[in-house]
């Protein structure tokens, strides 16, 4: 009997069904492949939402490190220290919010940028202080500015921080001459109810006379107030100064670099409609309502502010001082004062903003920011508490820098 001899495959039929084989194992890949990356995908989208959200909560709770680039200006830092809820909250003031355009009254819906309509829509003029200017004062230096006067500078101040007003006397504010240029500083306050502060503020005045102080309530939303108040002043009491200054206590001015700076710009102070500052851009109202500066529609329906001075330092001529005042008559009441002042008043008097040069705005007052660095600034800010240990170094620099002393 003979032996079954093996059937041999054809070299055709091999290699066939190995193609067969491969393109079936190349199908089996691909699809697990894609089952796990749909799986993948669905996870790493999943972990990105989760992720984001994360974002969003702690955001609007806690400040990341933030720089500023596109105002034109010096740049701007801001960092977690002992003060980070306060930081958290300016730095929330800083972010451009994002809304949708809301309905108002009468069922008008405005664009998200026509804060023109602001002055349409918010035509409520009857305050008694900031549009009929009724201002009443319980202490008035009304003789502060006698003679020519090149700069007035006007200090926003808290009633209860007469260390940061004797801090400023012992230094940037004792200068009162420089080039031939006289200087006056003005510390703005309103009213408290606090009867032992407000006897202090009384001899201080006495001591020093550099004091106006308002008869309304010192409050963050009576800020506005203080701010319209300082024009009423000057246009009262000191009309004949060429420049107006607006800063807060926590500011230190090189008066000496200011004063060069608009000898400079101006032998004779006779320019007109500049104001000078580091303006917000494409800012909007806070919609986070666990925060200090939360808006709400019915106080602001838009997405977007005009363009606004940063509050720390806004520089006038006396032409806008004027204008503001006048326009401020016709601007309802915004609690928000660098908004409402140099944003919406500014906007409605037809001024526009003049960026601070670079290195003209301000520098966090550190061990960073002062030594030779000091000598390309004009304001160095003490925003946070840490910031106060560098003050009188910071003041010694500037000296050194304009070689005083």
């Amino acid at each position: 009997m003979k032996a079954t001899r093996p059937c041999k495959l054809s070299h055709r039929l091999k290699i066939y069904m190995l193609l067969c084989a491969a393109a079936c194992m190349i199908l089996l890949n691909q699809t697990v492949f894609s089952s796990w990356h749909e799986t993948k995908n669905d996870d790493i989208n999943l972990h990105h939402e989760q992720t984001k959200e994360d974002v969003r909560r702690i955001s609007s709770h806690f400040a990341s490190f933030q720089r500023k680039f596109d105002t034109g200006g010096a740049d701007y830092y801001y960092g977690m220290d002992e003060d980070s809820k306060s930081i958290s909250e300016d730095t929330i003031h800083k972010e451009t919010q994002l809304s949708e355009a809301v309905t108002v009254k009468d069922n008008k819906v405005y664009p998200e940028n026509d804060f023109h309509n602001y002055f349409k829509i918010n035509n409520k003029t009857d305050h008694e202080l900031v549009n009929k200017h009724r201002y009443q004062y319980i202490v008035n230096n009304k003789y502060a500015c006698n003679g020519d006067v090149f700069v007035v500078i006007l200090i926003h101040s808290d009633p209860k921080k007469d260390n940061e007003r004797k801090a400023i006397r012992d230094t940037w504010g004792a200068v009162n001459f420089h080039s031939g240029a006289t200087i006056v500083t003005m510390f703005l306050l309103a009213e408290t109810d606090d009867k032992n502060v407000q006897e202090k503020i009384k001899v201080e005045s006495e001591t020093y006379l550099d004091i106006v102080q308002g008869k309304f309530l010192d409050s963050y939303k009576n800020l506005t107030i203080k701010c319209v108040m300082g024009l009423h002043w000057v246009e009262n009491f000191c009309a004949q100064a060429k420049f107006v200054l607006k800063v807060d206590d926590d500011t230190m001015v090189d008066v000496y670099h200011l004063v060069d700076f608009l000898l400079h710009k101006s032998p004779d102070g006779n320019i007109d409609n500049f104001l000078y500052c580091s303006p917000y851009k494409n800012q909007g109202p806070v919609k986070y309502t666990d925060s200090k500066w939360f808006v709400s529609k019915k106080e602001y329906p838009f997405e977007k502010y005009p363009h606004y001075c940063e509050g720390f330092a806004f520089l006038m001529t006396r032409d806008v001082t004027k204008k503001l005042y006048k326009a401020s008559r016709n601007v309802q009441f915004y609690w928000i004062d660098d908004v409402y002042l140099t944003g919406l008043v500014a906007l409605k008097a037809g001024i526009t903003h003049h960026d601070m040069e670079r290195g003209h705005a301000y520098s966090l007052m550190d061990a960073d920011a002062i030594g030779e660095n000091v000598k390309s600034v004009i304001f160095l800010l003490a925003k946070y508490s840490s910031n106060r240990n560098f003050w009188d170094q910071a003041w010694k620099d500037v000296l050194h820098a304009h070689k005083i002393r």
